[in-house]
Parts: C-alpha cells; structure tokens; sequence
C-alpha cells in the first residue's frame, strides 16, 4: 500500500500524451473518412465513364442477344410446329368422324 501512496503521476506528462493520443485518433479517423468518399467517388466516376467495362464487352454483349433472338426464334417455331400438329389432329378428327356418320 505505501508503494501506491508514493507513486506519483506528473500531471504534464499525462495531459500531453493524452493531447497526443487524441489528436492521433483525430487524423486517423479523417484520413480513414476521406479516402473512403475518394474510394466510392472514384468508384462512381469510373462507372460514369465506362472504363470498369473490358474492351471486349461490346463481343460479348453481341453474342448474348444474338443467343437470345436464337433462343425466341427457337420458341417461336416449336410454337408454330405445335399448332400445326393440332390442326392436323382436329382435321383427322373431323374426318374419321364424318366416315363414321352414316350416310
């Protein structure tokens, strides 16, 4: 207990260091702050000016439509096919069933 009594704190030493500490953590944050928003501003101006996009997008995004014009030229047919099989089917109908009648 005597060694805690003599123990003294230099009230200079401990208010400067604390100044230090705090103005330390003050320009971290505003430096941490600052590049975030120069992080996403740059993020966004290099969206705005498309060069996030590889120079070869416009071959890909060419193949994708003309896979998709494909894809409903594909569904179109098999649609038209379809209906052509119906009809074919009520015509026969139509015709067994008037075979069937009796005449």
């Amino acid at each position: 207990a005597s060694a805690l009594v003599n123990m003294k704190v230099e009230p200079e030493a401990s208010s400067q260091s604390s100044w230090i500490g705090k103005t330390w953590l003050l320009i971290k944050h505003a430096a941490t702050r600052t590049y975030g928003i120069l992080y996403s501003a740059g993020g966004f101006l290099a969206n705005g000016l498309g060069i996030t996009r590889p120079d070869w997008q416009y071959a890909i995004d060419i193949y994708e439509d003309m896979k998709r014009e494909e894809e409903e030229e594909r569904a179109l047919e098999e649609e038209a096919l379809r209906q052509q099989n119906l009809n074919r089917l009520d015509d026969l109908e139509s015709q067994k069933t008037s075979q069937d009648e009796p005449q």
